[in-house]
Parts: C-alpha cells; sequence; structure tokens
C-alpha cells in the first residue's frame, strides 16, 4: 500500500491557520479602535435653552482652555450678593445645561443663595470648539480655563468653587490637583479610576466580549485619543492635593458609576466628605431629594 505524505498538507494547514490568526487580530484591532474612535467622538446635545428667560443678568462667555488649544463657550450668571462663584463641569457626552440633573434647577437654587454661577460646553460639546473627548483628561483644562477667566473679572468673586458631574466630577479633582489655588471642589459621582471603569463598563458600552476587546481597547485609547489613562485617575490625584476640601456625592442605586468609587476616593483623602442618597441613581442625587442636596452644597459653599 502506498504510504500518503502528510507534510505538505500539514503546512498548509499551519499556513492557514497563521493567516486564521493574522486575520482575526487585525479584526480585533480595527474593532477596537472604531470603539475608541466613537467613544472619544460622541455626538454632541444642542444648547436649546434660552437662558435670559430665567436670569435677565446672563452673560455669554467665551475663552481658551488653558491648554489654549480650544475655545470654548458657556454663560456667566451673577447673583446680586456676589458672595462665591461655582463653576459647574458637565458629564460625558452632555452640555452646560446637564438636563439629566436638572442643572437649571439647581442654578436658581444658588442664585438665590446669592451665588454666582458659571456653566460652559467643554470640548467637543454644545457650542465649544471640536476636539477629541478625552473622559477628564483635557477637560480638567476646560475646567480651569474657566477658573482663569473668573479670576480675571474684577465684577465677579474669585472665590470659586468647581462642582462637577460624572466626567466632570473627574474633571473637577483633576483640575484641583493641577492648579493648588482651587481650594473648594464638589465631585457629583466620579468614577476612581478610567482604568478600572473601562475594565467593569467597556463590554456594557461597546457590547463586545471583556476579553480580548478590554485589553485592545485601553491599549488603543491613548494611540487615538491622546488620552493618558493612567493620569485620568482621582483615587490617584487625590494624594497630591494639598488644602482642598472636597464634597462627595453619590447615589446609592447609582448602576453606571456605583458608590463604591466615591468610598474609594474618600478613603483616601482625609479631607473628603461623603453624601449618599438611598434612591438616586446616576447624577440623581438633586432631583430625589432637592433639599438635602442644597443644604448640604450651599452650607458647603458658603462656609469660609
Amino acid at each position: 500500500m502506498k504510504k500518503i505524505n502528510f507534510n505538505f498538507n500539514y503546512r498548509i494547514i499551519i499556513k492557514f491557520s497563521l493567516l486564521l490568526l493574522l486575520i482575526s487580530i487585525s479584526a480585533v484591532y480595527i474593532i477596537s479602535t472604531m470603539v475608541v474612535w466613537n467613544l472619544s467622538h460622541p455626538s454632541r446635545e444642542r444648547v436649546y435653552y434660552n437662558i435670559r428667560k430665567d436670569f435677565t443678568e446672563a452673560e455669554d462667555i467665551g475663552f481658551y482652555s488653558r491648554k489654549n488649544d480650544v475655545f470654548l463657550k458657556g454663560w456667566l450668571i451673577k447673583a446680586p450678593d456676589n458672595k462665591k462663584t461655582v463653576i459647574f463641569a458637565h458629564g460625558y457626552g452632555k452640555n452646560r445645561l446637564q438636563d439629566d440633573v436638572p442643572l437649571i434647577d439647581l442654578v436658581t437654587e444658588l442664585h438665590k443663595q446669592g451665588i454666582n454661577v458659571v456653566m460652559f460646553d467643554m470640548r467637543n460639546s454644545g457650542e465649544s470648539q471640536k476636539a477629541l473627548t478625552t473622559i477628564g483628561y483635557n477637560e480638567a483644562y476646560d475646567l480651569l480655563g474657566a477658573y482663569d477667566y473668573i479670576l480675571n473679572r474684577n465684577d465677579v468673586n474669585n472665590d470659586v468653587v468647581l462642582h462637577g458631574f460624572s466626567m466632570g466630577a473627574v474633571a473637577t479633582i483633576l483640575a484641583a490637583e493641577k492648579e493648588p489655588r482651587v481650594k473648594k471642589i464638589i465631585a457629583d459621582s466620579p468614577f476612581a479610576d478610567l482604568k478600572m471603569y473601562m475594565e467593569d463598563k467597556l463590554s456594557i458600552w461597546s457590547n463586545l466580549p471583556p476579553f480580548p476587546f478590554n485589553f485592545t481597547c485601553i491599549q488603543m485609547t491613548p494611540l487615538i485619543s491622546e488620552l493618558s489613562i493612567e493620569e485620568v485617575s482621582p483615587l490617584h490625584k487625590v494624594k497630591n492635593l494639598k488644602n482642598t476640601k472636597m464634597l462627595l456625592i453619590h447615589g446609592l442605586n447609582d448602576n453606571d458609576i456605583d458608590v463604591k468609587n466615591s468610598e474609594i476616593i474618600a478613603n483616601n483623602y482625609s479631607d473628603a466628605k461623603l453624601i449618599t442618597f438611598p434612591k438616586a441613581e446616576h447624577v440623581k442625587s438633586y432631583s430625589v431629594d432637592k433639599d438635602k442636596y442644597v443644604r448640604n452644597i450651599t452650607e458647603f459653599i458658603l462656609q469660609e
């Protein structure tokens, strides 16, 4: 009986297997690139609100991010008493209105207390200049651009408190770490560390399996979005804060960013106070219990 030569067949199988592996790896990286691209280019929400309907004294303002790379637009609402000034920072995919809070309602309460307010669109949001969204990394510089703007206004109290929601809450912590003159920050529903957050939530956002896409998406993020993932870590940045008081706010029913994130941050910073809202979902603490929310933040803002 004639022997069958399997060597040639093995070589074909090996070559074919290697080709399939190469195609699979390429496909994973192409898909990962698309996921990261989409995350850094969220659709914009239109600024639909006529602010002068409720605040006749509201001003349209514009300024550059502290990096001087992006022009940002917003509103300054001055209060007659000019007691303090709060700069709000919105969340991912939102704009200055942060309508899921709803922020206009909260601003009205602060205005009654004699507190000036800045509401602005961070990069790639609302009416501000197009740029990559960086989940708090460059948005911290946007927030510092607003801070610099207020410091250059002689008619506005420059005792400033930064108040952010979700991604904006992260940006407030990163901004305070970069700017030691910031003495008070309010962080509503921040994540503790971007890498940990992506590992936990990326498969939910993308509908892709955690393996291998968590690894490849995280690997591709700095290449596509100019974002240093390790730098977006409130957990680590709070350790560099000096003489900055922090008020953390989180809903216990938050399925987007678990309250454990705020607990971790609070446990790593001695001058942090955490207030929780038992029935609140993501950034819904104010709408769940307005009296408790306003009472705590105004006390924090106005205390010397």
